[in-house]
């Protein structure tokens, strides 16, 4: 199985929970990828204070840009109330051997939990919207209403130490072999479908602005305008996915159309972060 770690120190706050913005914030760089044989040692690995992702990075740096897409594993992240039991008795966890973990927000009225899904066999992928389509038909598969934020090709979860770690009663890893390809069919067909949808509306915005003579910035004039050179001088390290939000923001309060606001992102090469015109434009529309 494929997972690449980070340790973290952990750092308290005043409730005596864990700060789990700092423990991410110092998992970024130098994650080290590891393949663990045994689910036994995947358990024992995942239940220590380290952030881990199922999936391998280029240069060692987590971000959905630098993603290797050849998995063996999956984690799914729990939270919608769904019980532990739940999973253990259902077809997944009788037929299949699977670790559950819980997370640090776990309460006994409202549990919260990790499912480890390894792969017989790996499964590679074109770009991280096959992958995260993925992750979003098996989940619907086996019913386990995941988390659908936590389906991304970047996507680090925390662990900590002596969390309760539970395998199922099924033997056998899911094999998706013969599965495959039918399934990656239909998820390329689905995706071209939203793909030639999207340029519909950018047309259709497009021509009605022409129609009705309203003017909109371009993509590399909206870049030199006030607010984004406000927003951008103010930018600090760590995570710029709120400004990236605000930015995309405006640019629908400018009229752009969703390619537009995308193709402006894509100017400010934000620290490298940000560089699939793709999930900016899924960004924009949500």
């Amino acid at each position: 199985m494929n997972i690449s770690t980070h340790k973290y120190i952990p750092n308290l706050l005043e409730d005596g929970s864990l700060d789990k913005q700092d423990a991410m914030a110092q998992s970024v760089g130098g994650f080290k990828a590891k393949k663990v044989y045994d689910i036994q040692k995947l358990a024992s690995l995942v239940s220590k204070n380290i952030v881990y992702a199922p999936i391998h990075f280029r240069g060692n740096y987590r971000k959905k840009e630098n993603a290797i897409l050849d998995i063996d594993l999956m984690v799914f992240d729990i939270d919608d109330g769904k019980t532990m039991d739940a999973v253990l008795d259902s077809k997944l966890g009788q037929n299949y051997e699977v670790l559950l973990l819980k997370t640090a927000s776990w309460t006994a009225i409202k549990e919260k939990f990790r499912v480890f899904i390894p792969l017989k066999t790996p499964i590679a992928f074109s770009d991280i919207d096959e992958y995260r389509e993925f992750y979003k038909f098996i989940d619907r598969y086996y019913g386990l209403n995941g988390d659908d934020k936590a389906m991304e090709a970047g996507r680090g979860y925390i662990g900590i130490k002596g969390k309760e770690a539970i395998i199922s009663a099924g033997e056998k890893w899911i094999d998706l072999t013969k599965m495959k390809d039918k399934i990656m069919k239909k998820i390329r067909r689905d995706l071209l479908k939203k793909k030639l949808l999207q340029e519909k509306k950018d047309e259709a915005t497009k021509r009605y602005r022409i129609l009705n003579n309203i003017k909109v910035p371009t993509p590399s004039q909206i870049v030199k305008s006030p607010y984004f050179l406000k927003v951008i001088s103010s930018m600090g390290d760590g995570n710029h996915y709120g400004t990236v939000f605000s930015l995309l923001k405006h640019c629908r309060e400018k009229g752009m159309s969703a390619s537009e606001a995308a193709e402006a992102i894509l100017l400010l090469n934000i620290s490298g972060e940000y560089s699939d015109k793709n999930d900016l434009i899924k960004k924009f529309n949500s």
